[in-house]
């Protein structure tokens, strides 16, 4: 998936929750399937109770779970013999909101399982895929409010692990790179926010001893959208 469509896919989901959040409070009770932000317990532990007044109040921790895309392209002599590729991931994060004014920003941590997976980009490869496993990052985040909107970016420090297996042998190297990025958050009541998530990755090249010789190093370059939930206390 081109970088262009990514961000036209996140633009499009942002449209979507911030027209969710002004019509939720609109929509009626209905039984067992209640309206979007209408849910009874426990159906609102997945999707949150919508509140429509209240002072909005960033501070304290938030945890949430995460489910993003992925695409990831192979760096280094060694990568040009790996396709790219893209998947799912599933994780968590967790973080503190610190706020002055209409400032937040706080730490953030994240670590997730990656769902890709990679083929040879030719023969001479002797490679019969490549996969990456967990990815995380340690970042800063700050961002300013407009209300029960929050822009912001985010930076910092991130690490994943790649495994290439070979026809008679694999190799899994876990290298430490950057991340940096932005992102749209929305209080949907005190104690939820829904938030969309863009974040570039850039790790080290390793060696893996699978790859053909004298061009076994290999890093990764990635984009992660991500959405969802999150809890704050």
């Amino acid at each position: 998936m081109s970088k262009r469509k990514i961000m036209g896919v996140a633009a499009a989901a942002v449209v979507v929750l911030f027209a969710a959040a002004a019509r939720a409070d609109d929509i009626p009770y209905a039984g067992p399937v209640a309206g979007l932000g209408s849910l009874p317990t426990p159906y609102n532990w997945i999707l949150p109770n919508y509140k429509a007044a209240f002072v909005p109040d960033w501070r304290g921790f938030t945890v949430n779970p995460m489910i993003g895309y992925q695409t990831a392209q192979f760096n280094g002599l060694g990568g040009r013999y790996l396709r790219n590729a893209q998947g799912f991931t599933f994780g968590g994060q967790a973080g503190y909101n610190f706020q002055v004014g209409r400032v937040v920003f706080g730490p953030v941590a994240d670590v997730s399982y990656s769902l890709m997976r990679a083929g040879a980009s030719t023969w001479l490869a002797n490679v019969n895929k490549a996969e990456i496993g967990w990815v995380g990052s340690a970042r800063a985040k700050v961002g300013y409010t407009f209300d029960r909107f929050l822009i912001y970016g985010t930076g910092g420090v991130a690490f994943a692990q790649t495994k290439i297996d070979g026809p008679f042998a694999s190799n899994t190297q876990t290298a430490p790179g950057w991340t940096a990025g932005g992102g749209v958050q929305f209080l949907w009541n005190p104690n939820s926010i829904v938030q969309l998530e863009y974040r570039r990755l850039e790790i080290q090249n390793r060696d893996f001893v699978v790859l053909p010789r004298f061009q076994t190093k290999a890093g990764l370059a990635m984009n992660i959208i991500s959405a969802g939930f999150a809890y704050k206390f």
